[in-house]
């Protein structure tokens, strides 16, 4: 049998499978994506993984005809470049696509992280019911996708599309990675979540449950998630902070489409009852245009495979198409 190696690379994991055509997961695997060792060690490491699997399957009597991959950031996709990645820096420019071919032999076939997390839940998740929805990533950042008559949205081929995570919602916010200040990703993310931690410790405004890991320096998202659970009220606030934020953004994107449906995935999503009461508050608040008893919020039902398995169908496709 044959399989693609489907990729979702984040800013600290990539996360990657062997796929079939039908969706069905042969072995997962971890790597660390160690981005600030520079491009070129990012691609040898990868192309080792790749290849150490390629063994394995023609060991099996198989092949691997394709690799799909799902990148954090800005893509040409035709050209196979990452054009701009706030979290993945040393990657802006670089022929991604071209690099991982010269390590493995094998085609390689590459978006955006957030249009594979929604190509994977229209095929086999939540999407599959909605012809219409938005879809949103929070993991290290936030990305968006727009699934538009059952179909994803590519705009006009320039590189990006649905990118919720830079749009503004408090224009006198936190300062993002992109260099610009208050956008959804400064405000609604594992980054964002952390730095506010940080700032709040250091001016020391709050006594919070959260300086001893701040000592350690190993304040992460899951500390905070935990600290919020048991009522640490810095870590509420930033939660209460996050939900509100996403909730503006929601709510701008159903006023601008008409749509009344989003589906939410990435790591931090598993913090989902810190930050869910404040999505439903800030949306029902915020918007005059829609009936909040229309509006559908849910988690994505493929979990963290969701950009993975949407990797995979975007090379079964691209395959399809040309070969």
């Amino acid at each position: 049998m044959d399989y693609v190696v489907a990729l979702d690379v984040g800013g600290t994991l990539v996360k990657g499978a062997l796929v079939t055509r039908e969706g069905k997961i042969l072995e997962e695997f971890q790597l660390e994506t160690r981005i600030q060792r520079g491009a070129d060690d990012f691609v040898k490491r990868l192309g080792t993984t790749v290849n150490s699997l390629v063994a394995k399957v023609r060991g099996m009597g198989g092949e691997i005809p394709g690799i799909g991959m799902g990148v954090a950031g800005k893509i040409l996709t035709k050209e196979g470049k990452v054009v701009f990645s706030p979290n993945l820096m040393p990657l802006n420019g670089y022929p991604l696509s071209l690099g991982i071919k010269e390590k493995t032999g094998i085609p390689v076939f590459m978006d955006n992280d957030a249009n594979v997390f929604g190509i994977g839940e229209r095929w086999l998740g939540a999407g599959s019911k909605h012809e219409n929805w938005l879809g949103i990533t929070l993991g290290t950042g936030v990305g968006g996708v727009l699934i538009l008559n059952g179909e994803r949205w590519q705009g006009d081929d320039i590189g990006f599309v649905g990118e919720i995570g830079h749009t503004i919602v408090y224009p006198d916010g936190p300062v993002c990675n992109c260099g610009k200040r208050g956008c959804l990703e400064a405000l609604a993310s594992a980054t964002a979540l952390i730095n506010g931690a940080r700032e709040a410790i250091e001016s020391r405004r709050f006594n919070t449950v959260l300086q001893e890991a701040y000592d350690r320096n190993e304040l992460d998202a899951v500390t905070i998630s935990r600290a919020a659970e048991k009522g640490d009220e810095l870590a509420c606030r930033l939660f209460r902070r996050f939900g509100n934020a996403l909730g503006i953004a929601i709510s701008n994107t159903f006023n601008l489409l008409g749509i009344t449906t989003c589906i939410i995935g990435g790591g931090v999503s598993e913090a989902w009852p810190r930050f869910i009461d404040s999505v439903w508050n800030t949306i029902k608040t915020v918007n005059s245009m829609v009936d909040p008893g229309t509006v559908v919020i849910k988690r994505s039902s493929l979990g963290n495979r969701a950009a993975v398995l949407g990797a995979a169908r975007l090379a079964w496709l691209e395959l399809e198409a040309r070969y």
